[in-house]
């Protein structure tokens, strides 16, 4: 049996899964996008004043590999 005969012969079956199975997944995508949004925005100053702070509070001639291996930690890591 192929998805086409199965969806032609219990239409409403179908409907009633398909409707259910947008909306189910719609609330989960918003969900999603609602969280990666805001961990942009507190991602931010990370960027920001994090470098700032590490140049400032790093003993002399330290700082860059200071610097260096928060930048290197933040490609590796998603975002």
């Amino acid at each position: 049996m192929n998805s086409y005969w199965i969806a032609h012969s219990y239409p409403s079956v179908c409907n009633r899964c398909a409707d259910y199975a947008l909306d189910d997944h719609s609330k989960y995508l918003a969900a999603f996008i609602i969280s990666m949004v805001l961990q942009g925005f507190g991602a931010v100053p990370l960027y920001v004043l994090g470098v700032t702070y590490l140049d400032d509070a790093s003993p002399h001639g330290t700082a860059s590999v200071h610097i260096g291996i928060v930048r290197s930690s933040s490609n590796t890591t998603t975002d």
